[in-house]
């Protein structure tokens, strides 16, 4: 379920959507987009996922430390959001 999320994790979606649209990136790609350390990129990321903003597939089954993410479609998550507050 996709939550409402604060201001500043906002911002990061709008940075990486701006950059990326709706194609996949990895956690090095976030870090020169958002301009953050890794950890707190990291971190970020994690609760984008966690809220339902961010999408995280692990394409290498043999190597589960590499991460793609995605932003979800705009439209979803939005509509979601609205469900949810009902």
């Amino acid at each position: 379920m996709t939550e409402s999320i604060a201001k500043y994790l906002l911002e990061n979606v709008a940075l990486l959507f701006a950059e990326k649209r709706y194609s996949s990136f990895t956690h090095l790609e976030a870090i020169s987009i958002l301009g953050k350390s890794g950890n707190y990129t990291g971190a970020i990321l994690g609760k984008l996922v966690r809220s339902g903003w961010l999408e995280k597939k692990t394409p290498d089954p043999y190597d589960k430390r590499k991460k793609l993410y995605r932003v979800r479609p705009l439209e979803e998550t939005l509509f979601e959001i609205g469900r949810s507050e009902e």
